[in-house]
């Protein structure tokens, strides 16, 4: 990966809360996962919170047919 050779990959919280689904039987095995993929966590900030938020208002009152989360946003 390209990222990887620059700087870092990051995920925030909810894309780490997603990915762990998959290793709900052992977070160690997931720690693992992600340490092997140089994957870092990276809270979101408020703005990037309201920022997603503001988007995910855009496309419901546009398109009106996406019924999931604003996490799909973020």
């Amino acid at each position: 990966m390209k990222c990887l050779q620059v700087g870092s990959v990051v995920a925030c919280e909810v894309v780490w809360a997603e990915v762990a689904t998959a290793y709900g039987h052992s977070i160690k095995e997931l720690m693992e996962a992600l340490n092997s993929i140089h994957l870092r966590f990276s809270a979101m900030t408020i703005e990037a919170s309201l920022e997603s938020a503001r988007r995910w208002y855009a496309y419901r009152r546009k398109v009106g047919k996406k019924k999931r989360i604003v996490a799909d946003f973020f």
